[in-house]
C-alpha cells in the first residue's frame, strides 16, 4: 500500500506538508487555555468585585468552550479561473508585474479575494446552483493536459449551469490550484484561512458565440470553485484525475481521460455558497467572471494530495507548486451570502448526499449559535446575582459579630484560590 503521511515509510519517501498534519482538536485547545487571573491571598475583594470577576470569569468561559466548540472545525477542515490555452510567458514568480504586461491585472475588481464571513451579505434572492449533463460517460474521451501553469481538463459544452445564474453557462474546462510542501495553495481564503488547493470549473454566457467573446464582456464567465482539504479516505472523484497526472509530468504533455460524474468532484449541496463580482486570477486578468465559491471542502487523501503537489513540471524543469495568486483587494465590492454566513463544512465522498443535498448541514447557525450564547450567559448571570446577594448578606451578619470579623477575609481568600 502506499506510504502515508505520518507513517514510519512516508517520513523516508517524503516530508509531510503542514496541511497533512491534523491541527489540535477544540478539547486540547480547552486543556491548554489560559486560566483567568486569580484573587490574591489574603486580600478582600471590594464590594461589587467579586460579582463583576464571576461575571467576567464564567463568560470568558463559556464563550471559550462556544467559539471553539461551533467553529474549531472550520478551522481543522469554504471560483475556478480560466488559465490561457497553449503556452505563456507570465509566470507565477513574477507577479508583481502582471499589470504592466496585462492592465487588467492592475484593476479594481480582481480576484482571488479574502471572503470575510463576517462582512458577507445575505441574499435571498441568490438560487441553489443546477448542474446539466455534468455525468459523462466512460466512452466519452476527455483530454487533460500540463500547461505550464496548472493541470486543465477540458470539458465538453454539453456540461453547463442552468440555475443559480440569470442566464445559462456552458462549461469550457476546470483546473486546480495548490501549494507546496512549505504550505497550503488555494487561492481564495475564508476569514484569512487558506486552504491546501482548490478547483475551479469555468463556464462562458450562451448568449455570445464562444468563449473568446465572452471573456470581455462583464456577464460573460462564471466559474464555480470549492476548496480541497486533506481527509481519510480517497476521493474516488478526484481519482480520475490524479492517476493519470504521470502522463503528463512534462509542460505540453496531454492525455486522454474517460469520461466520469464531474459533478463529483463539487460539493453536493449546492445552496451553500458565496458570490461576487471578479476576474480571471492569471493574465489577462478580465474582469468577467461571476464568481461562486461553496461552503462545503471536498476531501483528499494524505496521498492524493502530495500527488497534486508533486507530480507535474514547469518548462524550466522545477517542480509545478504554489500555482496561486495572492488575494486582491476587494475595492468596495460585496460579497453576496445565500446562507446566513456559517463554518465551513467538510464534504467526504460517500457521505450521506441525500441529506446534506436536502439543505442539511453540520455546521451551525450564527443565529442558533447567539440565542444559545445569551441563554447561559443570561443564566449564569442570574446564578452569579443570587450568590453575590448571598455572600454580601452573609459578609454583613458576620460584621455585626466582633468575634467572628476576620473571618470573613480568610473565606473569601480561600475561596477564589481555591
Amino acid at each position: 500500500t502506499a506510504p502515508r503521511c505520518g507513517s514510519r515509510s512516508f517520513s523516508r519517501s517524503c516530508s509531510c506538508p503542514p496541511w497533512a498534519v491534523p491541527a489540535p482538536t477544540a478539547r486540547a485547545t480547552r486543556n491548554t487555555a489560559a486560566r483567568s487571573p486569580r484573587i490574591p491571598r489574603g486580600k478582600e475583594p471590594l464590594p461589587g468585585t467579586l460579582f463583576l470577576r464571576v461575571i467576567s470569569r464564567c463568560a470568558y468561559r463559556i464563550t471559550r468552550a462556544v467559539s471553539l466548540y461551533v467553529f474549531g472545525s472550520a478551522l481543522q477542515s469554504l471560483p475556478r479561473q480560466w488559465v490561457l490555452r497553449g503556452h505563456s510567458h507570465w509566470s507565477y514568480e513574477d507577479l508583481k508585474h502582471w499589470s504592466t504586461d496585462y492592465s487588467d491585472c492592475g484593476g479594481t475588481k480582481q480576484s482571488p479575494i479574502n471572503v470575510d464571513t463576517a462582512q458577507a451579505t445575505f441574499s435571498p434572492d441568490l438560487r441553489p446552483i443546477q448542474l446539466s449533463g455534468y455525468s459523462l460517460p466512460a466512452n466519452k474521451q476527455l483530454k487533460l493536459k500540463n500547461n505550464g501553469h496548472t493541470v486543465v481538463l477540458e470539458l465538453p459544452e454539453s456540461l453547463a449551469l442552468t440555475g443559480g445564474y440569470a442566464q445559462q453557462y456552458r462549461a469550457v474546462q476546470l483546473h486546480l490550484h495548490w501549494g507546496s510542501p512549505l504550505g497550503p495553495g488555494s487561492e481564495h481564503t475564508i476569514n484569512g484561512r487558506r486552504f491546501p488547493a482548490e478547483i475551479h470549473v469555468v463556464h462562458y454566457n450562451t448568449k455570445y458565440d464562444s468563449f473568446t467573446e465572452a471573456m470581455v464582456h462583464p456577464d460573460g464567465l462564471a466559474v464555480l470553485g470549492a476548496f480541497l482539504e486533506v481527509g481519510h479516505g480517497e476521493n474516488q472523484y478526484y481519482h480520475e484525475i490524479l492517476k493519470h497526472l504521470f502522463e503528463i509530468q512534462e509542460v505540453g504533455q496531454e492525455t486522454l481521460v474517460p469520461g466520469f460524474n464531474i459533478a463529483g468532484l463539487l460539493p453536493a449541496n449546492l445552496k451553500l455558497y458565496f458570490h461576487y463580482n471578479g476576474s480571471l486570477t492569471t493574465p489577462p486578468c478580465y474582469q468577467t467572471v461571476k464568481w461562486t465559491i461553496f461552503n462545503q471542502t471536498m476531501l483528499l487523501s494524505h496521498n492524493q494530495m502530495s500527488m497534486l503537489v508533486s507530480s507535474l513540471r514547469t518548462d524550466d524543469d522545477k517542480l509545478l507548486q504554489s500555482n496561486y495568486r495572492p488575494v486582491q483587494n476587494l475595492h468596495g465590492r460585496r460579497v453576496l451570502a445565500s446562507f446566513q454566513t456559517t463554518p465551513l463544512v467538510k464534504h467526504a465522498p460517500g457521505s450521506d448526499d441525500s441529506a446534506t443535498a436536502e439543505g442539511h448541514s453540520s455546521s451551525f447557525h450564527a443565529g442558533d449559535v447567539l440565542a444559545v450564547l445569551f441563554g447561559v450567559l443570561f443564566a449564569v448571570t442570574a446564578l452569579a446575582f443570587l450568590l453575590y446577594i448571598y455572600k454580601h448578606r452573609s459578609q454583613n451578619t458576620r460584621l455585626d459579630s466582633p468575634t467572628k470579623s476576620k473571618v470573613i477575609y480568610t473565606a473569601a481568600s480561600t475561596e477564589n484560590t481555591a
